[in-house]
């Protein structure tokens, strides 16, 4: 169980990572482009802290193998965020991301209970 929460939480992360340079990038070219008043630099923060939760996750799917309970709460944690980002954020696929990372922390706790 730890292995595929370390590749849930991995892959999600990079998924995640890639949403969040994507968001910063078409921040940066809204702000730019003008007549947007400030919907480039909040396009720019949600991109931000995107980039922010997939560190969670990618850094959650690197130690699940030591401690797969901080490993789980870690990607857990970036996978609420993300749910939270799709609901109010930019777009549908941040869910998609947020699938791989609640499936990797929920492994990775059901594993920290297997290994006590």
């Amino acid at each position: 169980m730890q292995i595929a929460a370390l590749l849930l939480g991995i892959l999600g992360g990079l998924w995640e990572l890639i949403i969040g340079i994507s968001a910063v990038a078409f921040g940066g070219w809204i702000s730019e482009a003008g007549g947007f008043g400030d919907l480039g630099g909040a396009v720019i923060g949600i991109g931000v802290v995107i980039i922010i939760l997939a560190l969670c996750g990618i850094i959650g799917g690197g130690i699940v193998m030591v401690n797969a309970k901080a490993g789980g709460i870690l990607i857990l944690v970036a996978a609420l965020g993300m749910v939270i980002l799709a609901v109010f954020g930019p777009h549908w696929a941040s869910i998609i991301p947020a699938i791989a990372l609640i499936t990797g922390g929920v492994l990775g706790l059901l594993a920290s209970k297997e290994t006590v």
